[in-house]
């Protein structure tokens, strides 16, 4: 089993958005921290900044200020190679609408973002497999992503975001299209690749996931013009 001792550390971060006279802030002078070996929520309704904040971990977004440091790694204002580098390597990402590839099948699709990080065919597709496999996949390598149920889906798109064994794992609303059979499966997947060492941060609604987590962000509206967010932390015992 890899080995993961990154942890993450943000502090004052701040992601602001100017339309004409308004400007909103859905992200406003946030700070936490989370080990490694830890599940973290960004709990809150839609709207909230839960997919902002996700976006500037994955340095998808840029941040106006503050600060965001992952292993040692400032994040905020990385550019260039060193941003790709941490895209690559560092970050592994669970979009909500899953973004898998139609025409390819599993072993393709989590194939694609170690190809992209230099990785040759025949090591690329080994891990496929093996990832594919941890994530209760392993009978179903050849098929396409149309011939999954929601729940099997959902597990391809967090083995393509192990692919790369990057420390932190990013996951926006990993139960919003799962009925509940599925939720609880995920649930557990999810909750053991924080046991495993890897930082995960979650954005999410869902109110079950709350037993699961080491920590939550409870993330809420605080006006319409100018919104900022607090940020209430709950220690799991």
């Amino acid at each position: 089993m890899h080995a993961f001792h990154t942890s993450l550390a943000v502090h004052d971060l701040v992601v602001e958005y100017t339309t004409g006279p308004f400007v909103s802030r859905p992200i406003d002078r946030l700070s936490f921290a989370a080990r490694p070996g830890t599940l973290t929520l960004l709990h809150g309704p839609s709207g909230c900044g839960k997919t902002t904040l996700l976006s500037c971990l994955g340095a998808l977004l840029p941040a106006q200020s503050g600060s965001i440091v992952v292993g040692g790694t400032e994040v905020v204002g990385l550019a260039g190679a060193a941003l790709a580098a941490y895209r690559r390597h560092r970050v592994g990402i669970v979009f909500q609408a899953f973004n898998l590839v139609g025409s390819l099948d599993l072993v393709e699709n989590v194939m694609v973002p170690q190809r992209a990080a230099g990785a040759s065919r025949r090591v690329a597709k080994e891990h496929a497999k093996a990832v594919l496999a941890r994530v209760g996949l392993a009978d179903h390598l050849r098929r396409r992503p149309t011939e999954l149920s929601g729940g099997q889906q959902q597990r391809v798109a967090i083995a393509r975001a192990l692919a790369t064994d990057a420390p932190l794992l990013l996951a926006d609303e990993p139960t919003a299209h799962l009925d509940h059979i599925q939720v609880a499966g995920v649930l557990q997947l999810l909750r053991s690749l924080a046991d495993e060492g890897r930082v995960l941060v979650v954005a999410t609604h869902d109110d079950r996931l709350l037993p699961f987590a080491d920590q939550v962000l409870d993330m809420h509206r605080d006006g319409i013009e100018h919104t900022g967010h607090a940020a209430r932390q709950l220690v799991r015992s």
